[in-house]
């Protein structure tokens, strides 16, 4: 469950069931997760609207209401499951849904390497130098 604030979430739930409706040809089946999460955000707003209405029963009112919530995040999970598995993991219509699809990455260039020049450093006055003896 998101720490947003409920009217975040019934927009992010509202919003879902938009697009699934806008998009209702593309996803032959997804009928019954429409309904249950527009049931789902019907029935919790009205449980918001009451726990804001009964200062005396907040506290019973309070848990219906993170049940709901609970409930309604796990219902469009489902729905945004079935989309993704329906549509494909690739396609462009998931970012209707807040759903990001697998994109490629840009390959990076590898840069030509090239190794430095060997440089001989002159011997350093004073260092001792290595004797070959030739036999």
């Amino acid at each position: 469950m998101d720490k947003n604030s409920y009217a975040d979430m019934f927009r992010n739930w509202e919003k879902l069931l938009n697009s699934s409706n806008e998009n209702a040809a593309l996803l032959p089946g997804f009928e019954p997760f429409r309904d249950a999460l527009a049931a789902s955000l019907a029935n919790t707003k009205a449980l918001k609207t009451s726990q804001e209405s009964f200062e005396g029963n907040r506290q019973a009112m309070t848990q219906q209401v993170q049940q709901a919530v609970v409930e309604g995040w796990k219902l469009a999970r489902q729905l945004r499951a079935f989309v993704k598995a329906h549509l494909g993991p690739n396609s462009e219509h998931l970012v209707q849904f807040d759903i990001q699809p697998i994109r490629k990455r840009p390959r990076k260039s590898k840069p030509a390497v090239t190794p430095p020049p060997a440089v001989e450093t002159p011997p350093v006055a004073g260092t001792p130098q290595t004797h070959v003896e030739n036999k």
